[in-house]
């Protein structure tokens, strides 16, 4: 992502900070993933800043920094820094979500899956994979519940 910089360099000082949580810059000790990562939100805006779509990032951080031009033939211009975000997954956001929109799949026509439901004979399940697979499937249990 690409992110404006103001006069006082406070974005670039926010980001510094937050890398140098990740990473120690004088000892180079590296914290763990719970002491820095965040949940993000991406608003896409209209030209009357109305939210028209965004997205939620889930245990985000920041993953490099790209290095800002500083010199004087850029006239007219403001600094820009390029940010790229690991995440571990990400959702529609609710407040992005448009209430007129129409899915692009019906639920109606979504087979039925339950998650908690045991497998009856996952005996035969398994060997019915095998065939499809190369596999025996022979040395599986029977009546093992699927995770959900």
């Amino acid at each position: 992502m690409t992110f404006h910089v103001d006069r006082e360099f406070i974005v670039k000082a926010f980001f510094d900070d937050w890398m140098e949580a990740i990473v120690d810059r004088d000892s180079f000790e590296v914290s763990f993933q719970n002491q820095y990562r965040s949940e993000i939100t991406i608003n896409q805006l209209d030209e009357k800043e109305n939210i028209t779509y965004g997205i939620d990032l889930y245990e985000a951080f920041p993953r490099s920094m790209n290095l800002m031009e500083l010199n004087h033939a850029s006239q007219n211009q403001t600094h820009r820094l390029n940010i790229i975000f690991a995440y571990r997954y990400w959702r529609r956001s609710e407040i992005g979500a448009r209430k007129d929109a129409v899915p692009l799949v019906s639920p109606l026509i979504l087979p039925n899956i339950t998650t908690n439901t045991p497998v009856k004979n996952f005996a035969s399940f398994s060997s019915e994979i095998g065939n499809n697979t190369g596999g025996t499937g022979a040395d599986q249990g029977s009546n093992l519940p699927i995770a959900p």
